[in-house]
C-alpha cells in the first residue's frame, strides 16, 4: 500500500509555489468508482475499510501515469517541447483529505522549435489541455492553477535594472543576479548571476553573501570552492542568514572546514534555530540531547526537537516520540509517543514501523484512540504551515 505522505512535496509550500514556474492540477476521484464516494482520500492510508484500502492502493498505482498524462496533454496543446517538462505526482493536504495532485514544472520549457516560451502560458490552452487530461484518466474534475505568477507582479526592464547596477544601486545588483540565476526574461547564465552577486555581497548584503557561498559550495557558475564558501558563509550568518548560520554550526561541528568546536556549533544553531530553521532545531536538539562537547539537557533538546518535529522533520519525529515513550525528559506518554511515530512511519523514518508495534504493546485500546487523534492533528498543524 502507497503511504499518505504526510509531508507534502516542497513545492506545494505556498511560497515555493508562488516562486516555482508550474502547473498545478488538483484531481477529483475516479470516474470508475461509486458516485458516492467522496472526492480525496481519507486521513488514515492504514484501514480496515476494503474500500479505502483499495483507493489508497489504486491511487498509488495511478498516480504516477496520471502525471504522464498531463503532461503530455499540457506540452501538446501549448506546443511544448516535452522533453524540457518535468511532472511528477502528489498528495496534498485539503481540508483533512489526501488529494492526488499533479505539479508540471516549466523552469526550463521551451517550445518545440527551441524558442523560448512566454510566462504565464496562455491559460485557455491549459483548460482545455487539463480537461482533455482527466477525461483521459477517467477524472470526475481537475482544477488547476499557475505556480510562479507572484500577485500584482510589474514587467521587469531587465536593460534598466542593468543600468543601475552598473552605477553600484545595491538594489538592482541584486535583482540582475537573480534574474540571471532563474533564467528570468534573459538566458539563464550561472556565471555572470554569480559576479552581480559578489558585487552585491561586498557591499554587505546578507542574502547575497550566503548566495555566494551556496554557489561556491556547489560550484555553481565556478569552481567548487567550500574553502572561500566557509568566508561568505560567515559574513552571511553573522548578517543574519539562517541557511548560513547553519552551515557555520555544522563546519563547526564536522571539524573539517574549521577547527571542531562544539560550543560555536551549538551558537550557531540556536541563532538558526530561533529563526525557525527545521534542520537547525534537529541539530541543536540533538547536541542537548547526547551531551557531546555541550552541557545535556535533555528538557530543552525535547523542546527543539519538537519544533523541528512540527515542521515536518521526520528525524526530529522519531526522536520526540522516543522520548516520550522512555520518560527522558518527562512522564512517559504513550499517547504523545505514538502520535509522533506514526507521522514519522508516514515518512517511511526508519524503525518508526517498529516503534508502532513496540508502543502498541503497551496500550490501551483507549490510549491508541487518542493517538490517532492527536496524529490528526499533529499532521493538520503540519500541513497548514507548509
Amino acid at each position: 500500500m502507497t503511504a499518505a505522505p504526510i509531508l507534502q512535496s516542497i513545492y506545494l509550500n505556498e511560497r515555493i509555489f508562488a516562486e516555482t514556474k508550474c502547473i498545478k492540477v488538483t484531481l477529483g476521484a475516479p470516474t470508475s468508482i461509486a458516485s458516492s464516494a467522496e472526492d480525496g482520500l481519507p486521513f488514515e492510508n492504514i484501514s480496515e475499510i476494503a474500500e479505502e484500502k483499495q483507493r489508497w492502493h489504486s491511487e498509488g498505482e495511478r498516480l504516477h501515469v496520471d502525471a504522464e498524462a498531463f503532461k503530455l496533454a499540457c506540452t501538446t496543446q501549448l506546443g511544448l517541447n516535452v522533453e524540457t517538462v518535468r511532472a511528477s505526482g502528489e498528495f496534498a493536504l485539503i481540508k483533512g483529505r489526501w488529494f492526488p495532485t499533479i505539479l508540471i514544472f516549466l523552469r526550463d520549457a521551451k517550445a518545440s522549435d527551441g524558442a523560448h516560451i512566454d510566462w504565464p502560458l496562455d491559460g485557455k490552452l491549459v483548460d482545455v489541455a487539463v480537461k482533455a487530461a482527466a477525461a483521459e484518466t477517467g477524472r470526475r474534475w481537475a482544477h488547476w492553477t499557475f505556480g510562479g505568477v507572484p500577485e500584482e507582479a510589474e514587467e521587469v526592464d531587465v536593460e534598466a535594472v542593468y543600468k543601475l547596477a552598473l552605477n553600484d544601486d545595491l538594489a538592482a545588483q541584486v535583482q540582475l543576479a537573480q534574474i540571471l540565476y532563474r533564467g528570468d526574461k534573459v538566458e539563464r547564465n550561472l556565471s555572470t548571476a554569480l559576479q552581480w552577486f559578489r558585487k552585491a555581497a561586498s557591499q554587505g548584503h546578507g542574502e547575497s553573501q550566503a548566495m555566494v557561498a551556496y554557489m561556491l559550495d556547489e560550484g555553481l557558475g565556478c569552481a567548487q570552492n567550500e574553502v572561500e564558501g566557509l568566508h561568505w558563509h560567515r559574513l552571511a550568518a553573522e548578517n543574519g542568514s539562517a541557511y548560513s548560520q547553519r552551515k557555520m554550526a555544522a563546519a563547526y561541528e564536522a571539524g573539517e572546514l574549521l577547527r571542531q568546536d562544539y560550543e560555536e556549533a551549538a551558537k550557531w544553531y540556536r541563532l538558526a534555530a530561533e529563526q525557525g530553521s527545521p534542520d537547525a532545531q534537529f541539530s541543536l536538539g540533538w547536541l542537548l540531547y547526547s551531551g557531546n562537547g555541550v552541557p545535556q539537557n535533555l528538557e530543552e533538546a525535547a523542546e527543539y526537537f519538537e519544533r523541528s518535529a512540527l515542521q515536518g522533520n521526520a528525524a526530529a519525529q522519531y526522536n520526540i516520540a522516543a522520548m516520550y515513550g522512555h520518560g527522558e525528559h518527562a512522564p512517559v506518554d504513550r499517547v504523545k509517543s505514538y502520535a509522533w511515530l506514526r507521522l514519522a512511519a508516514e515518512q517511511e523514518y526508519e524503525g518508526a514501523e517498529g516503534g508502532i508495534e513496540e508502543i502498541c504493546s503497551r496500550m490501551s485500546a483507549e490510549e491508541m484512540a487518542k493517538g490517532k487523534e492527536l496524529a490528526k492533528e499533529l499532521a493538520a498543524t503540519i500541513g497548514a504551515q507548509r
